[in-house]
């Protein structure tokens, strides 16, 4: 095999490899190390609910905005509104997201979520009630996590359950999401209080390195030809 044919192999290698992954489906997560793990280098951005001028018993109304995220939420049970919460342990530190009804949503609360453009979304659930499958749902998209009762976090030290829900969709980026809860009168399906925290959001590099490297090597190949025609 000619050195300029082993050279163009290997372009075409490397762009298949960048097409396979432009054309991947979104990767979704109920395990927080994966999900991190997936996400770093990237630019990301976290909300945790304690930042300077955040406090507990704040209300935020619908459609208002904390560090980038807005929450829109048209009702919720018992016409409650949105607060920042402590009534409770957390995944950092003292406060997380929840009502000015007891600080706690109930399972038929849903909410959506608006930010400037973004490739990955993930967050915390937390409830001191059994949950099962599919209690807590965010969708973007089109594309469901569903919660997984066995993949739990962690417990806190007040018997707290911990679950995580992410979604990464390195090929395009969204600007919002839903989070949906059920709510039925299925015994296997039963009422649940739930709080969220730590919703974090993150930005693929852009241009990735792949990119720039595919661009690169099909330039030096063109100027390889140019050299060898003028010769």
């Amino acid at each position: 095999m000619s050195k300029n044919t082993l050279f163009q192999t290997t372009i075409f290698m490397l762009a298949c490899s960048f097409c396979t992954a432009a054309f991947s489906a979104p990767v979704t997560y109920t395990n927080d190390n994966a999900f991190f793990t997936a996400i770093a280098g990237y630019s990301s951005n976290t909300l945790f609910f304690d930042e300077k001028g955040t406090d507990a018993g704040d209300i935020i109304a619908d459609g208002g905005e904390l560090k980038g995220i807005s929450f829109n939420y048209p009702v919720l049970a018992d016409f409650a509104s949105l607060q920042v919460s402590n009534n409770g342990d957390t995944t950092s530190g003292m406060n997380f997201l929840g009502t000015d009804d007891g600080g706690i949503f109930q399972d038929g609360d849903d909410l959506s979520l608006g930010f400037s453009a973004t490739n990955a979304i993930g967050m915390y659930f937390l409830s001191a009630d059994a949950l099962v499958d599919g209690d807590i749902r965010i969708s973007v998209a089109g594309t469901n996590v569903d919660l997984v009762a066995a993949d739990l976090i962690m417990t806190l030290t007040d018997n707290t359950s911990v679950f995580f829900l992410g979604l990464l969709d390195e090929n395009n980026a969204f600007t919002s999401m839903d989070i949906v809860t059920s709510y039925d009168d299925d015994p296997e399906s039963p009422y649940f209080f739930w709080n969220i925290d730590d919703i974090t959001t993150a930005s693929v590099p852009a241009p990735s390195l792949i990119v720039l490297y595919v661009i690169g090597l099909l330039g030096v190949q063109r100027l390889t030809a140019r050299k060898s025609y003028l010769a």
